[in-house]
């Protein structure tokens, strides 16, 4: 349920974040009135994609069944981490760049009068952003409709909340910092997914364990305790895990890592601090 809220908070404020930075560049312009309405219509088709997908995959878990359904909902486990991990990377490689790279793509759309371009702009952030909460969500099973309404909501109310701190430059939200605590929360969770996933190609035979029990750290900390199933919850851990769960996890940590902090070709374009998303 909390990793239902916080991605919820997180995907939904970059979201109205990149659409902000699109309506504020918009305003400035004589052909504003008319340039909007390209950008909600991008807006709503991004999140009608999202809901196509939403049903696409609730279809497809629907019609499927036993080891069909199993190797599905691994699929969407590695699916989500992937989707994670490379938007976390892409945040950080972008984040001084991408108020500019969006004007620029707007001010090439607006140019040669294609207001298409403004739509597509505004679609395919809100369409990303709304895939990976879709997939998250699916692969995590959140099957209780009760929940999903709860995780929404709670969501929902905590991006109203940032975004209002944010755009009125109240001191009490520094976006640095929580683009930073985001991100890793966001490989936290993304290791979860992939140690879920290998968990369940362990119990169809599919990946052997290698060696049970590696270790035993109950004593430090039980996953059967309160604090010990939030950990596991948030995290994956486990206090006995099999050798193959230990290698995955190790193998993802330094591979991501590794993508995380390997400085890119090309330096980048500095951006105005206050709408930058520094990670």
């Amino acid at each position: 349920m909390f990793n239902a809220i916080f991605i919820i908070w997180r995907e939904c404020f970059e979201a109205v974040l990149i659409v902000g930075i699109l309506f504020t560049y918009l305003k400035r312009q004589s052909d504003f009135e008319h340039s909007r309405k390209f950008l909600w219509s991008g807006v709503a088709a991004g999140a009608a994609l999202s809901g196509i997908l939403a049903w696409g995959i609730q279809h497809a878990e629907t019609e499927l069944q036993g080891k069909a359904l199993d190797s599905f909902q691994i699929a969407l486990l590695f699916i989500a981490a992937v989707l994670m991990t490379q938007m976390c990377v892409w945040m950080k490689r972008h984040s001084r760049t991408i108020k500019s790279e969006l004007e620029k793509g707007l001010s090439d759309a607006l140019s040669t009068k294609h207001l298409i371009g403004v739509a597509f702009l505004a679609m395919l952030a809100v369409s990303r952003e709304g895939a990976e909460i879709v997939i998250f969500l699916f692969g995590m099973g959140v099957e209780s409709p009760n929940s999903l309404l709860g995780a929404g909501l709670a969501g929902l109310f905590l991006t109203f909340l940032t975004a209002f701190a944010f755009y009125r430059g109240l001191k009490i939200f520094n976006p640095k910092i929580f683009f930073r605590v985001t991100t890793v929360f966001l490989f936290l969770t993304a290791s979860n997914l992939i140690l879920m996933a290998t968990r369940k190609l362990i119990q169809a035979d599919f990946l052997p364990p290698l060696r049970d029990g590696v270790w035993d750290s109950s004593f430090m900390l039980d996953e059967r305790s309160s604090f010990g199933q939030v950990a596991s919850a948030i995290t994956g851990y486990q206090a006995n895990p099999p050798l193959m769960l230990v290698l995955v996890g190790t193998v993802y940590w330094v591979v991501s890592l590794w993508f995380f902090f390997r400085e890119p070709n090309g330096s980048p374009v500095p951006a105005s601090p206050r709408t930058a998303t520094p990670v």
